[in-house]
């Protein structure tokens, strides 16, 4: 596993009652991206080192002049992955149906 800081970790419960916890890495203490990491919890804000297991994922991101996208599909405004294969970054209109 490998990520960067800015990137997004989820962690899937082992049932279907379980929560999907995420957090923001924040920093990374392994050499070239790997774990430990650094990781802001969305939750509550928690911070804590991570080591990550099987049930864990990393959603790469580009950070490149102020803006964010996922490299594989995109990430909803509320955090959320929309299911969209090789979705590019968009960009919204003032006052078009998105806003």
């Amino acid at each position: 596993m490998r990520a960067e800081v800015g990137d997004r970790v989820r962690i899937y419960g082992r049932t279907i009652d379980d929560p999907v916890r995420d957090g923001e890495v924040i920093e990374v203490h392994g050499a070239e991206g790997q774990p430990p990491y650094l990781i802001r919890w969305s939750e509550d804000g928690h911070q804590g080192l991570f080591f990550p297991g099987p049930d864990a994922q990393v959603q790469h991101f580009e950070h490149e002049s102020g803006k964010t996208h996922e490299v594989r599909g995109h990430t909803a405004a509320d955090g959320g992955l929309v299911d969209k294969a090789a979705q590019k970054e968009t960009t919204q209109v003032p006052g078009s149906a998105t806003d």
